[in-house]
């Protein structure tokens, strides 16, 4: 449950040490897997609650796998900027608008 938050850390990090970047800009895909995550709980503690509502299942499958599928996406996507910033320092040039 926390290998997500460990990698985050880790990479923030890591680009803060080797490409001297203070901040990241936060990404949309992240939030919308966040979102659902949120989605997620929200359907189980529902089924939880109200067990004679069995069709909860299918949702909660599928916005579990939105969320996992999203949070991959914006890992990704800050490992690429993360790699386009420390190009851009090596090259001498301000690196990817958007992460100072």
């Amino acid at each position: 449950a926390w290998s997500r938050e460990v990698l985050v850390v880790g990479g923030f990090a890591l680009l803060a040490l080797v490409a001297q970047i203070k901040t990241v800009k936060a990404s949309w895909l992240g939030k919308g897997g966040n979102m659902a995550q949120m989605a997620t709980l929200s359907l189980l503690l529902g089924a939880q609650a109200w067990p004679r509502f069995d069709r909860w299942e299918g949702p909660a499958q599928m916005a579990l796998a939105a969320g996992v599928l999203l949070n991959f996406m914006a890992g990704m996507q800050y490992l690429a900027r993360g790699f386009q910033a420390y190009e851009g320092q090596q090259k001498g040039g301000p690196g990817r608008p958007g992460i100072r």
